[in-house]
């Protein structure tokens, strides 16, 4: 089972954020936490995040939390540009 870099828990009480609600937080710092390990080429993964140093999972927590919150707040409009994409 995949374990995001951040739970519901740490967004609102570390990260104090909000943007999202309780009941759509888990899915959407699921999601954040999966996009980060596509554009980190799963480098995360591969060395285990609890390897990583305290500076560099503070990081990964925050833009896995603010990456959450643009995913939520956007949501209609990245529905829409990636609806009506086409190639030629």
């Amino acid at each position: 089972m995949y374990l995001p870099y951040v739970d519901s828990a740490y967004y609102f009480e570390v990260f104090n954020g909000d943007a999202l609600n309780e009941e759509d937080a888990d899915k959407y710092l699921k999601k954040s936490s999966r996009d980060i390990d596509v554009l980190t080429y799963n480098r995360i993964v591969k060395k285990g995040f609890e390897n990583l140093t305290e500076f560099q999972k503070e990081i990964v927590r925050e833009v896995c939390c603010e990456h959450a919150s643009f995913l939520y707040e956007n949501e209609a409009m990245l529905k829409t540009y990636l609806n009506s994409y086409s190639i030629n």
